[in-house]
């Protein structure tokens, strides 16, 4: 009797715990419906019609809209500087502070440091670095042509240059980002067992070995994870441009 009674109380706490847990969630849910599923749903309703502002939503065209992108030279030029951003994303923005990250790991002390001194100008506004950015890039009175007079360089364009812009983007990346990509980097590196190192230690590996077959695989999910984020990143970015 006693223990049917035990039984029932549980199954109302359970019950009550799982009500409570679905009314916190209301809030970020009802959030996420109205401000992200919303106007995704609503982009797609609307890029079936030739759309009027007027008369919302306009005409119903089906699937022309669509036809027309994919023939269109722009869509797919459009398409062709996204994907050279994210190549250009992977080659400084990912693999740099990546790789950072493995040096900080490694050193015995000073951690607290470098992780402090790479994250703060990460927590600066994206829009102010990069207008402060714009100046260090322009060509007449810019800081960085007056630093490459000093190895003599001659003045560049930068950012009105076509083969040099895409460098000037993602320079920056590297000290906003980075320093958020190399803390995030570090945390899943702290978290591999030191055991695994010392076994390898022991086993004759060095650095090289030790990043492959120890690093690389106990980190694998993180990698993915930021690879994932990074092309998103690279497909709706805005303010850099």
């Amino acid at each position: 009797m006693k223990s049917g009674i035990k039984k029932k109380s549980t199954g109302l706490l359970e019950k009550k715990r799982t009500l409570i847990g679905i009314l916190l969630l209301l809030p970020s849910l009802a959030s996420l419906l109205l401000f992200k599923y919303y106007p995704m749903l609503l982009g797609i309703f609307i890029s079936f019609f030739d759309l009027d502002i007027v008369n919302m939503p306009g005409e119903f065209v089906g699937f022309d809209n669509y036809l027309r992108a994919f023939t269109d030279v722009n869509f797919w030029n459009s398409l062709w500087h996204n994907t050279k951003y994210f190549i250009y994303l992977l080659l400084m923005n990912f693999w740099v502070p990546f790789t950072t990250a493995i040096l900080i790991n490694e050193i015995g002390k000073g951690k607290t440091f470098f992780r402090l001194a790479y994250f703060i100008p990460g927590c600066a506004p994206a829009i102010a670095m990069n207008i402060l950015w714009k100046y260090f890039w322009q060509p007449d009175y810019g800081l960085a042509n007056y630093l490459m007079g000093f190895f003599g360089v001659e003045p560049q364009l930068w950012l009105n240059d076509p083969k040099l812009v895409y460098f000037c983007m993602h320079f920056p990346g590297l000290i906003i980002n980075g320093g958020m990509n190399l803390v995030i980097y570090l945390a899943a590196l702290q978290n591999i067992p030191q055991e695994l190192y010392e076994a390898s230690v022991i086993d004759g590996a060095g650095i090289i070995k030790r990043i492959k077959n120890v690093t690389f695989p106990q980190i694998a999910s993180t990698i993915h994870i930021m690879f994932i984020l990074a092309m998103i990143g690279a497909m709706n970015a805005m303010e850099n441009i």
